[in-house]
């Protein structure tokens, strides 16, 4: 039995240990766990209720047991070592050989002392320059004084007369026109004749200048004069055609501030078209370019502008072309396809290329009216 506190080996009945002084009776009892888990469990168990590992017994491991030998035996040993030790042939000594010195080192020289730097010679002073005698100044003369001169006696200034406010009335009296309603006006006749007239009898006639009349100045706000059919083609194209409708409401703005001041008209804007078609059942559309056409050709006119314009191009180049041409079309794609028995992709090609030229006349007439309101604009930005 060991000591439950040091470890010491008792034996099997004592009640106190005899290297700590623990109380045996006090240890307490040994508990069985689980060599998987650690929990306890019983000691009989050969597998854990908990997680059912098998409980396999210690072996029990013998501690060695060292035996002394018994002092006979010790005895007996050291009596056979001295007899072996008194048998063994005696061995002279060696003779000790001492090792030699070593020769000390022979202590370095010690180095000499560098021999100290001579001082430089100071330089010679220069010899001090020999006192130069200052020459004897002459003893100083007395200088006259000169009389002082009468004080002038100040003249005597006249009084200081006050000076009297000049006050001047900023608002001059007036005299009251009063005119008699019962008094009759003076008859004056309507010819009266000059008098002291000069009469140029040179026969030279004198010149006469001309007027001079203020230029006029240039307005602040500059309108656009460089529109065109291809720019209006290709952006109405990548808008869908949105940029057109955005020419027309801008030209609608622009005439009506050029020429409403001088024709008193007014044209409506070109977003209020579609409302006013459905209407008139798509007749004012008609009359508001033909009105549109109208006035620019009247301000091309007014500003002395050689460029003609007027409403007989709409109707001209935009409908009487374009209708021809969609006519002309039809009647010649019927006649190829019904009469000539062409095939039917040939008489399309051709009546595309017929329905293309049917649309000169509206390109036609877009070209000159932008190009109509583009004069209009630029005299209207040179001149006002």
């Amino acid at each position: 039995m060991k000591c439950y506190v040091c470890g010491e080996e008792l034996a099997e009945n004592a009640k106190f240990c005899g290297a700590c002084g623990a109380d045996q009776s006090q240890r307490p009892a040994e508990k069985n766990v689980c060599v998987s888990c650690g929990k306890e469990i019983a000691p009989e168990s050969r597998f854990c209720p908990h997680c059912g590992a098998a409980q396999e017994q210690p072996v029990a491991q013998e501690e060695p047991v060292f035996i002394l030998p018994e002092l006979e035996v010790a005895e007996e040993s050291e009596t056979a070592a001295q007899e072996e030790i008194a048998e063994a042939p005696v061995m002279e000594e060696a003779p000790v050989i001492e090792p030699e010195p070593e020769p000390e080192p022979e202590p370095e020289p010690e180095p000499e002392p560098e021999p100290e730097p001579e001082p430089e010679p100071e330089p010679e002073s220069e010899p001090e320059p020999e006192p130069v005698p200052e020459p004897t100044k002459p003893a100083p003369q007395p200088v006259p004084r000169p009389e002082p001169a009468p004080a002038p006696q100040p003249e005597p200034q006249p009084a200081p007369q006050p000076v009297q406010p000049q006050y001047q009335n900023p608002y001059p009296p007036q005299q009251p026109q009063y005119q008699n309603p019962y008094q009759q006006p003076v008859y004056q006749p309507a010819y009266q004749p000059q008098q002291n007239i000069q009469v140029n009898l040179s026969g030279v006639m004198p010149q006469r200048t001309a007027p001079v009349f203020a230029q006029p100045q240039p307005p602040a706000y500059q309108l656009p004069c460089k529109r065109g059919l291809l720019k209006m083609l290709l952006f109405s194209l990548l808008t869908c055609g949105i940029y057109p409708m955005v020419i027309y409401s801008k030209m609608s703005m622009e005439i009506n501030m050029v020429a409403s001041r001088h024709d008193g008209k007014y044209t409506i804007h070109f977003m209020w078209l579609p409302v006013l078609a459905a209407l008139t059942l798509f007749i004012y559309p008609f009359m508001w370019i033909h009105d549109l056409c109208n006035r620019i050709g009247g301000e091309l006119e007014r500003r002395q502008i050689q460029y003609k314009f007027s409403a007989a191009s709409f109707w001209l180049w935009n409908l009487v072309y374009g209708i021809v041409g969609a006519l002309a079309t039809t009647v010649v794609s019927y006649i190829l396809l019904e009469v000539v028995a062409l095939e039917q992709m040939l008489v399309v090609l051709i009546g595309a290329g017929m329905l293309l030229l049917s649309m000169i006349g509206p390109w036609v007439f877009i070209h000159k009216m932008m190009k109509a309101m583009n004069l209009v604009n630029a005299d209207y930005n040179r001149r006002g």
